[in-house]
């Protein structure tokens, strides 16, 4: 007998395709400002950390500039998280509702999770100057604000998993026991891999507003040759330690640029591995259809490897120029297509998997409304 609900008249209130493609849209839309916000804590905490490890006031600015970008990125992540959630709700009653129940304190924690995270972020944020004479105390701050934000993921991942196999419904009985759950932790892991590869945009947009503020302000093209950068790089850099690394003055675009290519080229690395690693991980009546099984899947999944492929391209080339405006750009679309594609695969994964548990050919078993 199947788990899953098969006695509720529920239809949906409208056009399935239209409610698909709201949904494939508005989760683009939230993710993107998720990675950024995981991302950006993460990335404030390890940044501020090297920087008191080597003393080098770069590190300390750039991090307190991260930081400052996350405070606007969790609003939006959180605002524009309530259109898909709203439509996965919609689209998959039947199969979304139950595993919330069988997680309930679980799920509802989440709410308490982020308040805390944003309090204490704020409280990393505001204590910044008053507390780098003590830089243990202000950097325990710092992680213990990023925590709530390391575990959200792993329930939105366990939930999401647990709505895609109803056979596991009746023998869940505690979050612990749901997170060991086959393809869990590939699955978690191959999402903190992708804060990553977002994170390293950060310092890239960071230096790209400060060259186009600089160039309103001179009425001109600021750019100078890499010669002319590394001069005012080692200027900068003895004036700094001249007033013992303090976060005064304009930050060196082209390091800034550096670093976030470091993080973006070795994370998106570590996500390919990964990502194979969800691959195959997968049933193989699930791998099939995006290894030649279904054509739309399988261009999907390969629009995808692609993007991932011009993105390692970017980061590539880019270490030659370190041009802040273009990295930003050439990098921004080469990665917004790689969500936009596997954002469409994971629909579509959701929709295979469920496939047998369905009695229409709806997304979730359910009618269209009148």
């Amino acid at each position: 007998m199947s788990p899953v609900p098969q006695d509720l008249p529920i239809s949906i209130p409208g056009s399935i395709p239209f409610f698909t493609v709201l949904l494939v849209v508005g989760f683009v839309l939230h993710i993107v400002f998720v990675l950024l916000t995981v991302s950006g804590a993460v990335m404030s905490v390890v940044t501020e950390a090297v920087g008191h490890a080597k003393k080098d006031g770069r590190y300390l600015e750039l991090a307190q500039r991260v930081l400052t970008a996350t405070s606007v990125n969790k609003s939006l992540a959180v605002v524009l998280g309530v259109a898909p959630l709203l439509l996965v709700g919609v689209l998959y009653t039947r199969f979304f509702y139950p595993p919330t129940v069988i997680l309930g304190g679980t799920w509802l924690s989440v709410i308490w999770l982020l308040i805390l995270g944003f309090l204490l972020l704020y409280a990393y944020k505001f204590s910044w100057e008053r507390l780098q004479a003590r830089p243990g105390v202000h950097l325990l701050l710092g992680v213990l604000g990023t925590i709530p934000f390391l575990v959200v993921p792993m329930i939105f991942v366990v939930v999401m998993g647990l709505m895609r196999r109803p056979d596991l419904w009746m023998q869940t009985h505690s979050f612990v026991q749901a997170m060991f759950y086959p393809t869990v932790w590939p699955r978690y892991l191959h999402f903190m891999a992708a804060t990553a590869v977002f994170g390293g945009l950060l310092p890239i947009w960071i230096a790209w507003r400060q060259e186009r503020k600089a160039s309103r302000e001179k009425g001109g093209v600021t750019w100078t040759s890499p010669e002319a950068s590394v001069a005012g790089s080692e200027t900068a850099a003895a004036a700094e330690a001249q007033t013992g690394g303090g976060l005064e003055g304009a930050l060196d675009s082209r390091w800034a640029t550096g670093y976030g290519l470091r993080w973006t080229g070795v994370a998106l690395l570590i996500e390919v591995v990964l990502g194979l690693v969800v691959l195959f991980t997968m049933p193989a009546s699930v791998r099939g259809h995006f290894l030649g099984g279904s054509a739309f899947s399988t261009l999907g999944f390969a629009v995808g490897a692609v993007a991932v492929a011009a993105a390692l391209g970017v980061v590539y080339v880019a270490r030659r120029h370190l041009d802040p405006g273009r990295v930003l750009r050439n990098l921004g679309i080469a990665l917004f297509v790689v969500v936009l594609a596997m954002a469409t695969v994971r629909l579509q994964i959701r929709d295979v998997e469920i496939a047998p548990y369905t009695a229409a050919s709806e997304p979730s078993g359910q009618t269209a409304g009148p």
